[in-house]
């Protein structure tokens, strides 16, 4: 997938803009701080998964003083020629078109331009709580396995029903209530298993890149292990009636897909809070070039690859390593200031310079 050209009309920061000469390897964006560096990256992930990686809300997606707000892409995706036009709008409906043509749910514009991005705050995923581990491990998951995606709101739809039937009833209710609470347990487990399932493999396809990938950039010196830690053991039908006193006690659901983590250590201590934060950062750089390597393996096709200011904690011999082992394929880089001489022949777009 090669990034050919983008507009950005009033999104964040841009009133107009453009940019048609990226390269169809890696390309430099500098800029002072302010220029819109990010914004420029969130921008392109956007048209790639219509959300923000910021997590940003629509209103902020918009420039001030503005309604509506415009991205419009061409991408080359093989054979094809792509033009995916993304309007971001407070006086309605968002609406995305790809060759002019509407699509109908948000999730199909993955089948047509994939991105993976590395940002500052990517290094959440090591350090913060399982949440952030499991959406990580899920994003990949539909990546790898779109048909996951009806399975993965399934989930979020039965966790909501029971959760409103916990706090509705007590454990000593009459047998219809729990009656009704054995058909959302039957139903969570099914759902459950097949998603812990379907994250093992893909933590299985993983775990040889990301391992490959973080000795590359620790210079040989350190171990990398993950790990798939389940919130129960044998069936989960077992333990949600083993727990459900306490469930229906505490109002929640304490077993299952959504309370599992991954461990991830280097050398056998916790990346969580036994090593340090540059090595935080590199196990987090890690995942997202382990994560591109296996789209490309499994699925035949090289995501564009976005780094946000991914050199701000390197230095310089650990900033040319990462970019000896960068994929064969586009890559985006986004920097305040051109680190030393190691991107003398890197194609280089000074916002600077372009200005908006």
């Amino acid at each position: 997938m090669i990034l050919k050209r983008i507009w950005l009309k009033d999104f964040r920061s841009y009133s107009n803009f453009k940019i048609d000469n990226f390269s169809s390897n890696v390309t430099l964006v500098t800029g002072e701080n302010g220029k819109g560096k990010t914004n420029l990256i969130e921008a392109i992930y956007y048209i790639s998964n219509l959300n923000s990686f910021r997590f940003s809300s629509r209103e902020s997606l918009i420039k001030n003083g503005s309604k509506v707000s415009f991205i419009r892409a061409e991408i080359t995706n093989g054979e094809r020629e792509l033009l995916i036009e993304s309007e971001i709008s407070l006086l309605g409906r968002d609406k995305t078109l790809i060759n002019k043509q509407k699509i109908i749910r948000n999730k199909e514009i993955r089948n047509y331009f994939k991105t993976i991005v590395f940002s500052n705050s990517d290094i959440e995923i090591v350090k913060n709580g399982p949440s952030y581990r499991r959406n990580f491990l899920d994003d990949l998951m539909i990546d790898l396995y779109p048909k996951m995606i009806p399975v993965k709101l399934e989930l979020e739809k039965i966790l909501k029903h029971r959760s409103k039937l916990l706090k509705t009833i007590s454990y000593k209710s009459g047998k219809e209530e729990l009656d009704t609470l054995d058909i959302w347990n039957q139903k969570l487990s099914e759902v459950g298993e097949l998603i812990v399932k379907t994250r093992k493999e893909v933590l299985t396809i993983l775990q040889p890149e990301l391992e490959k990938s973080f000795y590359q950039l620790s210079f040989n010196e350190k171990k990398l292990q993950i790990e798939y830690i389940s919130s129960w053991e044998g069936r989960l039908i077992d333990a949600l009636q083993k727990t459900q006193k306490e469930d229906l006690l505490k109002g929640i659901t304490s077993v299952g897909p959504h309370r599992d983590d991954l461990s991830i250590k280097i050398n056998n201590l916790f990346s969580r809070d036994q090593v340090s934060q540059g090595q935080q950062r590199i196990i987090a750089i890690s995942l997202k070039l382990a994560s591109h390597k296996v789209i490309k393996k499994q699925l035949s096709l090289s995501p564009l690859l976005l780094l946000d200011d991914v050199f701000s904690e390197l230095d310089e011999i650990r900033s040319k390593k990462l970019l000896e082992n960068l994929p064969s394929s586009q890559t985006i880089i986004t920097a305040a200031q051109i680190p030393s001489n190691i991107f003398s022949e890197v194609p280089i777009i000074n916002l600077n310079i372009i200005g908006n």
